[in-house]
């Protein structure tokens, strides 16, 4: 039997636009057998990279897509979603992956993370795809679509997934994609800064830097030496300069941190384990806090505000910094 469904994702759709798509679903149709075969999300690549252009996969990246749930739903048991699997199930909606639109007209789309820690289906990607072709890290890559009336017809060789061992590139989100053409060799890069990644991961307290060489989509971790950013990069913003006289990156990193100002009184403040007291000008005394979290309600908070709560208040500040990876020599300046 097989099975076709819609998906309502404007993002996925808009990577896809310039060509038929109606016309081409039937070309990305699967069995529930291959359903089966390809669901496990935490499948990698074994070389690098590995093409890895499983049915079950293209059908979830092309015109028909789903969620993992509605995978679950439609291709396995609707009663009992996690009969067939209790392990994520690979699919192409995701945040935190980025998009690099290159100027051959190629998209390349890297890593991302589909639900959060709670969920079955949550998953951090180290696959890269690219559509025409449009790739991921999990790279897939989408090809050019070619300027037509009627527009090209999008068939599964528009679309290429690459995956990655482990050890070559990690599961990332929250990073950048930085498009680069080396101006003396002609080349062609993506530099891949950052990400946050699972709990664990060498990521959260260190920013990596690779290099995606776009002529075989191979992945390869830079070693760099000077000042830069101490700790884990994530959500920043990217921007190249100088591109064609000692061409660098920059990136602008965004720090949040909350203070919890208690009022004195009966009450007493208790500074926690990795958290910072300060005291105030107005004698009130506040505890901070580099995490970007939101602060967990207790039971005595429920139907208060996170602003302020029974005497406390919660106030967040934002500070930047900015960084500059010189590219000839990956140093920090």
């Amino acid at each position: 039997m097989k099975y076709k469904i819609m998906m309502g994702n404007d993002l996925h759709h808009h990577l896809l636009e310039g060509y038929h798509q109606k016309e081409s679903s039937h070309l990305f149709q699967i069995t529930r057998e291959q359903y089966v075969a390809d669901l496990d999300a935490k499948t990698h690549g074994i070389a690098n990279p590995s093409v890895m252009n499983k049915p079950f996969w293209m059908f979830q990246v092309g015109p028909d897509g789903v969620s993992a749930y509605d995978a679950r739903t439609t291709f396995g048991n609707a009663e009992d979603p996690l009969a067939d699997s209790e392990d994520p199930v690979w699919c192409f909606t995701r945040f935190g992956a980025t998009r690099t639109k290159l100027p051959d007209g190629r998209t390349v789309c890297i890593g991302g993370e589909h639900e959060d820690w709670f969920d079955p289906d949550f998953c951090i990607y180290n696959v890269a795809q690219c559509a025409d072709r449009m790739e991921f890290v999990d790279v897939v890559v989408f090809d050019t679509p070619q300027k037509s009336d009627p527009p090209p017809l999008l068939t599964p060789q528009c679309i290429k997934i690459y995956g990655y061992p482990l050890d070559v590139f990690p599961p990332t989100d929250f990073h950048t994609s930085t498009y680069f053409a080396d101006p003396t060799t002609g080349k062609e890069f993506i530099f891949i800064i950052g990400g946050f990644g699972y709990t664990g991961q060498a990521s959260r307290d260190r920013t990596d830097i690779y290099r995606l060489d776009l002529s075989d989509f191979s992945i390869h971790r830079e070693e760099t030496s000077g000042a830069g950013p101490a700790g884990g990069t994530k959500e920043h913003k990217a921007e190249l300069l100088n591109e064609h006289e000692q061409p660098a990156i920059k990136i602008t990193t965004k720090e949040v941190r909350e203070y919890v100002i208690k009022k004195r009184g009966n009450e007493s403040t208790t500074t926690q384990e990795g958290k910072e007291s300060i005291s105030l000008a107005n004698g009130e005394e506040s505890t901070a806090t580099g995490k970007a979290e939101e602060p967990k309600p207790t039971e005595e908070d429920e139907g208060s505000s996170m602003a302020t709560r029974k005497g406390k208040e919660l106030v967040t500040t934002e500070e930047s910094k900015v960084f500059t990876l010189r590219l000839h020599d990956m140093r920090w300046i």
